[in-house]
């Protein structure tokens, strides 16, 4: 079943990227979510809001002609709402 653009719909962040993640939803499709997308604030580093495998609600924003897609966290939140930034734990969020 393919996503469709405005739905909000859980996933799993599977890489962290220098300009955004990338989450992998529950159809198996993959989607970006820019840096720019995460939250209302401003959002220097991917790295303090998420890890590898957290799940995730996300916006579809849209699917390109190529068939990528763009997605949002922020705009998949409530109004007012923003993420709490991940408490540094000091360890590396990889375990495999």
């Amino acid at each position: 079943m393919a996503v469709e653009v405005g739905t909000v719909v859980q996933g799993r962040v599977t890489r962290l990227l220098p300009y955004g993640v990338l989450v992998q939803l529950e159809d198996g499709t993959t989607g970006l979510v820019h840096i720019s997308e995460i939250d209302q604030n401003y959002v220097r580093d991917v790295n303090d809001y998420f890890g590898l495998n957290d799940e995730v609600n996300v916006k579809v924003l849209r699917l390109d002609d190529r068939g990528k897609l763009e997605l949002s966290v922020k705009q998949a939140l409530a109004p007012g709402q923003t993420l709490t930034p991940r408490q540094n734990t000091g360890e590396e969020g990889n375990s495999a």
